[in-house]
Parts: C-alpha cells; structure tokens; sequence
C-alpha cells in the first residue's frame, strides 16, 4: 500500500537519477540575491507539492515550453495523486512519451482562467489537447450546486468543493508566465469521445451497445451532460436468461431500464457522499453507498463501482458490475 501511495512521487524520483539529470525540485529557486527570479509555473508547481508533475513535464520535453512561454493555466495533480492511478496507465505514462505528453496537455489551459471561484457548474474550458476539454464543477457538501453562472455564488459561505474533471482544486497561485490549479486527481482518461464513441470502441461495452441500439437511445446519448452508471460486459452476463429475454423483446421496458442508469448532470465521485439519493432520467430514484473504500449503487449487495470518473465529451462514466433493475420497473412490464 506505501508503494503504492507513494509511486509517484518515488519511481518519478528513481528514473530521473537513472537518467543522470538534475531532480527538478531539487534546483534553488532564489538567486543570489535571495529574491525570486523569473518564478514560472513549474516553479510554483513545485512549491505547492506537485514535483511529480514536473518531472512529467520535463520527461515529456515539455520544460522549455513551460519555463519560457505562456500564459498557462496548469492543472497539477498533487504528488500523491500519481501513487493511486493504476499500475498499468503509470506504467503506459513511463513507456510512451506521446500518451504522457498527450495527458500533460489536457492538464494545460493556453490562458489564464482566473479566480477559480468565477467558474460555473458543467463549465468547459479548452486545453492545449485540441478538441479535449476540462469540465468543471461545484458541488456544495457533497451536492451538485445548481443555478448556472451563481453556483460559484451559492457556494460562498458553505462548505463547498470546485472540481476539475472529478478532481477537487485544493490550492493554486500565480505565477510569471500564468497560474497553477493544485488538485488532488490525475485528470485521467483524457476524454476520448461522447458516450457512444465509447460504447462503440471500448471492449467492455459490447453487450451494453447491443441493448442501447435495440432501444434506439443512440442518438440521445450523444447529447448530455451525463452521468452514466454503465454496467460492462460482466454486468450484463449476470442478467438470468429469461431477464436478458424480456428486455430484448420489449423495448419499452428495456429503455427504461437504461434510463435508469443517467442522470442527467454531471456526478463525479468526490461531489457525493455515503447514503445520497438521486432521481435518475428515468424517474425513479438510486442510491450510492460506501462500503469499505468501495462506492456501490443501491447498497452493497448491488452493483459495484468498478471504476469510476471515466471522463467523456458529455459527462462522466461511472462502470458498474450490475444491470440495475429495480422491482416497481419490472413489475411494471411484466
């Protein structure tokens, strides 16, 4: 578990003394003089306990852009936050340079955004990823903050949390060549695509794509935003027989089965909490529940998380183990 926490931080650590090259946040920031000069973004990254961050950025060959131009606003996930992605993504961000440099850019606004208490929930904001965006979000303990433009308003005065692609902002500052946007997640994936372009590529998702075109909400998931408890392909398989056959051959109810799965905004994991209860598009209500470190919808005998804050163009995935089915919808039909 220390590892693994503490990969980020230790193995970005280990590979740039391999390398030979100088441990970016071991470089004096002073002058002789005892004053700052020039203190750019990586500079304040740095001080604000994001060196996991810069050395990315330097691995990626990305220091002189960052050193010498700007404005910049930089997203930069906190040292921790690198121990606790997957083995496999860190593994693909020490392997390939084009994936690490591509999640580099998605973390990297061309201009300054500004007090990060003028944003508005569901904001998107352009990246130095062409056609990838950052969405941003207000939640108010746990709740979504509604009222467009005057959710930052409404959060003033309450405990509250501004998140960037599920990610809360914990701190941040300015710097001479723009600002740096401390949060506490690795904004990861990089969005690629609306909810059908990932239901039609990803693997996972076969079963699933089958029973949304037999229920032709094709189209309508393309719009959004949305949060979708997407049940994979394990999921659908822990369907009976006969359960599987009803669905298939009624297209009303199987609609609004999958209707029950969206919301229809945008719920990352750290803008809910233990017991919260939600009204899905489909009209009836879910639940989440925590049980041992581990998100689950309609308690803990249910469907399980199994990964959540997948970002996508229009909204967030959350992949759940289980089709969610409650008793008064099929009761309905059959």
């Amino acid at each position: 578990m220390l590892l693994s926490i503490f990969k980020g931080s230790l193995v970005a650590a280990m590979i740039f003394t391999c390398l030979g090259q100088p441990d970016p946040c071991e470089v004096p920031l002073v002058t002789d003089s005892g004053q700052k000069d020039n203190f750019t973004v990586v500079d304040l990254a740095r001080e604000l306990y994001a060196c996991t961050m810069i050395k990315m950025i330097d691995r990626a060959g990305l220091g002189p852009m960052f050193r010498e131009k700007g404005p910049f606003t930089l997203f930069a996930p906190y040292d921790l936050a690198f121990g606790f992605l997957p083995d496999d993504i860190w593994n693909k961000l020490m392997s390939n340079n084009t994936y690490l440099r591509e999640l580099l850019l998605f973390h990297t606004v061309p201009r300054l955004v500004g007090s990060i208490d003028d944003v508005y929930n569901d904001e998107l904001i352009e990246t130095m990823l062409p056609d990838k965006n950052i969405r941003l979000n207000i939640y108010q303990i746990g709740k979504m903050m509604v009222g467009g433009r005057g959710a930052a308003e409404q959060a003033k005065g309450v405990i509250g949390r501004i998140t960037a692609c599920g990610g809360p902002v914990i701190d941040g500052g300015n710097a001479t060549n723009g600002e740096v946007r401390i949060i506490s997640n690795v904004m990861h994936p990089v969005p690629p695509g609306d909810i059908m372009e990932v239901v039609n590529n990803d693997k996972q998702f076969t079963k699933l794509k089958k029973l949304i075109y037999l229920a032709k909400l094709q189209d309508y998931l393309k719009e959004g935003p949305f949060t979708f408890f997407i049940p994979n392909n394990d999921g659908i398989d822990k369907l009976s027989r006969d359960e599987l056959k009803k669905l298939e051959h009624n297209t009303t109810l199987l609609r609004e089965v999958l209707l029950y799965h969206l919301l229809d905004w945008t719920l990352y994991a750290s803008g809910s909490y233990d017991g919260e209860v939600f009204a899905t598009i489909q009209g009836e209500s879910i639940n989440l529940t925590v049980w041992y470190d581990t998100l689950w919808v309609n308690g803990h005998t249910n469907a399980r998380v199994v990964y959540q804050d997948y970002n996508i163009y229009n909204g967030v995935l959350h992949i759940i183990d289980k089709v969610l089915i409650p008793p008064i919808i099929w009761r309905k039909y059959t």
